[in-house]
């Protein structure tokens, strides 16, 4: 399962997000990986939900793509990339067969 982000993530749209990933990590067992190479703005609500949902899908389950400086930057000045399981491509992360974090 791929979710596609787009925009800007912050407390406006957040409520959105966060309803996608409640949906998508209680109803599909599958990988989820989070597209988020088209945020324009990846706020500190954001980056909560992120880690949420990664302690929620538990280990191997949610994938992060983050290719763009507007996405990246904001995971990487937390030092979730530490945390979160990083993928350059969607592609890549589909294929991952295990996580390394």
């Amino acid at each position: 399962m791929v979710l596609e982000v787009i925009g800007d993530v912050d407390l406006v749209t957040a409520p959105r997000l966060q309803s996608a990933f409640d949906h998508l990590l209680r109803h599909d067992q599958s990988v989820l990986v989070v597209d988020l190479d088209g945020v324009t703005f990846l706020g500190s609500v954001g980056l909560s939900m992120l880690l949420k949902a990664h302690a929620m899908a538990g280990p191997g389950r949610l994938r992060v793509v983050a290719a763009t400086r507007a996405s990246r930057r904001a995971i990487e000045v937390t030092a979730l990339d530490q945390v979160l399981a990083m993928f350059p491509t969607v592609r890549a992360a589909l294929r991952q067969n295990t996580v390394e974090r």
